[in-house]
C-alpha cells in the first residue's frame, strides 16, 4: 500500500491511500536521477566540495558509464528484480 510521506501510515495511525497506479514513464525516470540531500545551512565550503566531485565525475563520464557494479551493466536501465531498495 502507498503512503503519503510523513502524513499516512502506521506511525501516524492514519489510513492509507488508494492502492496507486502505474506509471512506467515516471517510473523509469527515476533510475537516471540522482538525488541529494537539502543542505540550507551548508558551509560554503561543503558545498564547492560537492562542486569539485560533481566536476571531477562528469569530466569522466565516458569510463565512469563503463563501470559494472556487481556484474551489472550501469549503462542500461534496470529491470524491476535488479532495483536495490
Amino acid at each position: 500500500m502507498a503512503y503519503r510521506v510523513n502524513a499516512y501510515g502506521p506511525k501516524f495511525n492514519r489510513a492509507p491511500l488508494e492502492e496507486r497506479q502505474s506509471l512506467p514513464r515516471t517510473e523509469a525516470l527515476k533510475s537516471t536521477l540522482i538525488g541529494l540531500p537539502a543542505f540550507p545551512e551548508a558551509p560554503q565550503e561543503l558545498m564547492e566540495q560537492y562542486i569539485y566531485a560533481f566536476d571531477k565525475v562528469t569530466a569522466q563520464a565516458d569510463e565512469v558509464a563503463k563501470i559494472t557494479i556487481k556484474n551489472q551493466d550501469i549503462t542500461k536501465p534496470p529491470d524491476k528484480h535488479s532495483v536495490m531498495r
